[in-house]
């Protein structure tokens, strides 16, 4: 569906809804030192990853991930797992 309106109507119709009042500036959340603002489930899991890849070249993410689950408590989720397979 498409719309067509004027720069008028739009204006007018921002005029009347009233802006929030803000103590200040809106800042962005603070990041650790590092550029992430926490750290990743998979981190931790990376080596086990790697050495799973080692051992077998072609084993798929969806393998890994169910293994990381079953064998050593991984919570992550699967596209995680797929991302760090990469």
């Amino acid at each position: 569906m498409n719309v067509t309106l004027s720069r008028c109507t739009v204006l007018s119709q921002l005029m009347r809804v009233p802006l929030p009042s803000s103590p200040g500036p809106a800042t962005p959340p603070r990041r650790s030192p590092n550029g992430r603002s926490r750290a990743r489930v998979i981190d931790e899991f990376a080596p086990l990853v790697d050495a799973m890849l080692r051992a077998e070249v072609l084993m798929k993410a969806a393998v890994i991930h169910e293994r990381l689950v079953a064998e050593y408590g991984f919570s992550g989720n699967y596209q995680r797992v797929k991302l760090c397979v990469r």
